[in-house]
């Protein structure tokens, strides 16, 4: 991470601009995990009560299996780093709009 307050205002809104991309990025590969996981399991809300405690099972372990649950950590981490970064450089961006206005 980078500390904002070192960048300029293009810089700061070039990065956001790539961390927002890579975030997009991201949550497209968190979405085909999901989809990974949750395979034709969804078949089993076919039986009312039983299939969904079925389903939740069958998904929960499916998370938990050392490999899934890995790429997961590492895709959820990178995410909270960009998020909080976006918000960095938006509260340096603040902060400086705010020390340009004239009162």
């Amino acid at each position: 991470m980078t500390n904002p307050s070192l960048l300029t205002t293009e810089e700061l809104i070039k990065n956001n601009e790539m961390l927002t991309q890579e975030l997009q990025g991201f949550n497209k590969i968190l979405k085909d995990l999901e989809k990974q996981i949750r395979g034709k399991f969804w078949l089993w809300f076919l039986l009312p009560i039983l299939g969904w405690f079925i389903y939740i099972a069958i998904i929960n372990k499916r998370r938990t299996s050392p490999e899934i649950a890995q790429s997961l950590m590492e895709i959820k981490t990178a995410q909270t780093k960009n998020e909080l970064q976006i918000m960095l450089n938006n509260r340096e961006l603040e902060k400086r709009q705010e020390t340009q206005k004239p009162e």
